[in-house]
């Protein structure tokens, strides 16, 4: 019964994480725990309880997101990246080097160059398909941020607006897609990263003697395509590599500021460069944890602009007093610094309906929390339902 009640668990908290921590926080209180297969969670439901774990200082006692599990292991992702690294020295230095390179102006910039263009795209393709067809803006904005995001981390095409539209028209109306000259599995380079998230979530919440028993055949799966995946961002780091050691122009998307950080001087705790798996870690995160937020973020957007009119006829005013007649210019970081009340929307629809349903911290040492000790490496959740 347990297992099959961890199974369950499982299940619901992967449909919808804030209805089940919801229905256990009406039935619990404020503080309770879960169990999904061995990995016990301390769930916190209140602001002033998740306070504590959310601390800025370097000195917190939870630095961690994640304890060791041999899963980590078992995937070869240990100590590297920052999501799954319980490395203290090695999460600081990467999540050093990440933040350095996503605050840069040049990575800004490219995000502004890049943006308008993709949505140009995607506009293309609404007028192609007509006014006449209902569209599934859902759909459509999760394809538009992986493509936004696979340019913005790695810098390559995906095609994944473009290859929906072709599903989605007659076949003289199906846009040619080209070939990526790095690897041709580059256009699968979403489904395969999708495949691996999905993968992710199989290894955590599956047993590991049921995955080497009765889903043998899903976790041989799961390797290939863990073994995929890393042949095919290592072929896209080492060609980025050889670009800049050839001197050719390239983007500033986060791949190659990881690559240039730090390469023209060796003074500091955080001075040597990046290696490949460190780099091929990070950017699998960055993508696997940017496509869905954005997407969930920008149609809870949406939905309340069309719920509150006045708000978005206020929102139209700001953006045509910055643009006036050139609607379609080039959006620059002088007319980001203008756009107060675009900013003021974007962060109270984060605060409604937060795209992160909730958030894990560690506990490095024993620890008093809510007038109890808790023992070292005590995971904490803290939910936001």
């Amino acid at each position: 019964m347990s297992l099959i009640n961890d199974f369950f668990l499982a299940k619901i908290k992967l449909c919808d994480v804030t209805l089940w921590y919801k229905l256990l926080q009406n039935k619990y209180g404020d503080i309770f725990e879960t169990y999904i297969g061995s990995f016990r969670r301390i769930v916190l439901s209140r602001a002033d309880y998740v306070e504590k774990l959310m601390s800025p200082s370097t000195k917190t006692n939870y630095v961690l997101r994640t304890e060791q599990m041999p899963e980590y292991d078992e995937i070869n992702t240990t100590g590297k990246g920052i999501t799954f690294n319980t490395d203290i020295p090695t999460w600081r230095f990467n999540r050093q080097f990440f933040s350095q390179v996503v605050l840069t102006l040049s990575f800004s910039k490219e995000a502004l160059l890049s943006t308008p263009i993709l949505f140009n795209e995607l506009n293309g393709y609404w007028k192609e398909i007509g006014d006449d067809v209902p569209i599934d803006f859902a759909i459509w904005i999760h394809k538009f941020t992986t493509e936004a995001i696979f340019q913005l981390v790695v810098g390559v095409k995906v095609s994944a607006m473009t290859k929906y539209f072709n599903d989605n028209v007659e076949l003289s109306k199906r846009k040619y897609i080209e070939p990526s000259h790095i690897d041709e599995e580059i256009k699968n380079f979403d489904q395969i990263i999708d495949t691996r998230l999905r993968n992710t979530i199989f290894l955590f919440t599956v047993p590991a003697f049921l995955r080497q028993t009765i889903f043998k055949k899903r976790n041989d799966a799961m390797h290939e395509n863990r073994n995929m995946t890393q042949r095919i961002i290592t072929k896209i780091i080492d060609h980025r590599r050889k670009e800049i050691e050839d001197h050719k122009e390239v983007k500033s998307n986060l791949l190659t500021l990881l690559i240039t950080a730090n390469t023209e001087h060796v003074d500091g705790e955080y001075s040597k460069p990046l290696t490949n798996d460190h780099i091929s870690q990070i950017l699998i995160e960055a993508i696997t944890g940017g496509i869905d937020t954005t997407a969930n973020l920008l149609c809870f957007i949406v939905y309340h602009m069309a719920h509150y009119p006045n708000v978005l006829a206020r929102l139209r005013e700001e953006l045509n007093n910055i643009f006036g007649s050139e609607q379609n210019r080039q959006i620059t970081m002088e007319d980001l610094s203008k756009m107060h009340y675009t900013e003021a929307i974007i962060k109270e629809c984060s605060r409604l309906i937060n795209p992160s349903k909730m958030v894990q911290r560690n506990s490095s040492t024993k620890d008093t929390m809510i007038d109890r000790e808790w023992p070292a490496n005590t995971a904490f959740i803290g939910s936001n339902s």
